[in-house]
């Protein structure tokens, strides 16, 4: 099952309410869907490199595609995005969107992608 924002649960939820003993039905939104990168700068492309980011972050929530977080590890110079994508179609939707194709494309040449995690799974035995 992939990772979700907590406290985001599927439409639709059945769960069994202990005080009745009754299935209720909720309606929520989608499920975030949580995606995390780690991109460093070139060397000299720092600035631009997050200025960038500030620019994709804003667009993709204009777009509802997403919600953004940007962290930096001071000692190595790794940024580690954290994307709460809105939904699988958001998700979808921005892959084909040529103005997020335009943000990742400039990327390509002010960072290296360390490492990418488009999905992830919750471990078993470990809360959710």
């Amino acid at each position: 099952m992939p990772l979700y924002a907590a406290g985001h649960k599927p439409l639709h939820y059945e769960q069994r309410n202990p005080r009745y003993g009754t299935e209720v039905k909720e309606a929520h939104a989608p499920m975030e869907i949580l995606s995390i990168a780690v991109m460093e700068p070139f060397d000299g492309r720092e600035n631009e490199f997050v200025q960038t980011l500030r620019e994709f972050y804003r667009v993709l929530a204009e777009k509802k595609y997403s919600r953004d977080q940007l962290l930096k590890n001071k000692r190595t110079a790794h940024y580690v995005n954290i994307r709460y994508w809105a939904s699988e179609q958001a998700r979808r939707d921005a892959q084909e969107d040529p103005d997020i194709h335009k943000f990742w494309s400039r990327l390509g040449l002010l960072c290296d992608m360390r490492a990418v995690y488009e999905t992830l799974d919750h471990v078993p035995g470990f809360s959710q």
